[in-house]
């Protein structure tokens, strides 16, 4: 709610004291600026008898009252309701001067809420009443020092939440890494060991290689010695077949000693 005017203040005080209700007329009326103002509800009809000058003054008070009403009802000060008339009701405020001229409100709009509010009765709530026996001072607003601890407060809060994240993010992270780190470790065990195996392997080749060398060696020298045990072979056949033709050359001297032995003998 508004701060209220000083002339709000004292004319909703006036209402309240020792009443329980009032109209949208009561409002009007009370401190009716200037010039003569006539409502019937039961005609619906309204009219202004007023100076050019004062015109402005009396349409202004209408809509500050207006205003004033909608506000209160707004806030639950007030209660409306309405009530059927049965006979003239005609309410006049103020009295005219000279030289006014009888006219009608110039804005439409501000007449139909005239006619629409002055049918209605104003009931006064025990929350009007209370907030006048404070002279309808405004709720406090919260002072600078508690905007500034909340502001505070809010601040150190996102920054906690926002600390919360960033560790929870890097707490994160560090078990990604960890993880990535045992991986890579892992990986670097396994080639290591695949490694050793290839060198084992690879001395093992070299063993199987010089012993295939030395085997090749080992054949090479069979292979000579059998060529000399072959060469050896074929002297002892050459050998063994000059014997056979000297055995058989002595056979045949032999043969002719013994034929001239007995050509002898005989």
């Amino acid at each position: 709610m508004r701060r209220l005017s000083k002339n709000e203040k004292r004319l909703l005080k006036q209402l309240i004291r020792n009443r329980s209700g009032a109209t949208f007329i009561d409002f009007l009326e009370a401190d009716w600026p200037v010039g003569k103002f006539d409502v019937s509800t039961f005609q619906q009809t309204l009219s202004i008898k007023v100076t050019d000058d004062e015109l402005p003054i009396a349409m202004h008070h209408i809509v500050e009252r207006l205003n004033l009403v909608k506000q209160l009802e707004e806030e639950g000060y007030i209660t409306l309701w309405g009530k059927i008339r049965t006979s003239d009701n005609t309410r006049t405020c103020g009295t005219a001067s000279e030289g006014s001229n009888t006219v009608f409100l110039p804005d439409i709009s501000v007449a139909t809420e005239v006619l629409k509010y002055a049918n209605y009765e104003i009931g006064f709530g025990a929350s009007l009443k209370e907030w006048s026996k404070q002279n309808f001072r405004s709720k406090p607003l919260m002072s600078f020092r508690v905007l500034v601890f909340i502001l505070i407060a809010m601040l150190a809060a996102n920054l906690i939440y926002q600390a919360r994240l960033i560790r929870t993010r890097v707490s994160h992270e560090h078990e990604q890494i960890v993880d990535n780190n045992k991986e890579v470790l892992e990986n670097q065990l396994l080639s290591n060991q695949i490694i050793d195996s290839l060198q084992r392997q690879n001395n093992d080749l070299m063993i199987v290689t010089e012993q295939v060398r030395q085997n090749t060696e080992n054949l090479q020298d069979i292979e000579m010695f059998l060529r000399e045990q072959q060469g050896a072979f074929r002297n002892i056949d050459a050998q063994t077949r000059y014997l056979r033709e000297q055995m058989h050359l002595n056979q045949k001297l032999l043969k002719r000693s013994d034929s001239l032995l007995n050509r002898m003998i005989e």
